[in-house]
């Protein structure tokens, strides 16, 4: 009866060591998998910064070319807005404001850029 007892003592225990390794590997895989999502994710928006970065260095040639012209910096307001450069975006806007205090447009884009 003994004997009985130590092997299935000793199948528990067995049983434990398996559950655990696979528990493990079942983790290890997770934070695998995990990482290899934010890496993706990361360099699926390094991919879709660069073409608003070209559209914001052709817009900024705009306005060394013509710093009047109000709606180049509405344009850039919405560009750095989209890369999360608030503080620029907010520049812009203000420029182009007071470039032209009455066009109710840069109120409305203002609105919805939540500023």
């Amino acid at each position: 009866m003994a004997k009985i007892e130590k092997v299935q003592s000793s199948e528990l225990g067995v049983q434990r060591i398996n559950l655990l390794w696979w528990t493990v590997s079942f983790i290890v895989v997770l934070i695998s998998l995990a990482n290899l999502s934010i890496w993706a994710r990361n360099e699926l928006a390094k991919k879709a910064r660069i073409p608003i970065e070209v559209e914001i260095s052709k817009w900024e040639q705009v306005v060394q070319k013509t710093p009047t012209y109000r709606d180049s910096y509405l344009k850039l307001a919405i560009l750095y807005w989209q890369l999360q450069e608030d503080q620029k975006s907010q520049v812009a806007l203000a420029i182009a404001e007071n470039l032209d205090p009455n066009y109710e447009e840069t109120g409305e884009i203002k609105r919805l850029l939540g500023y």
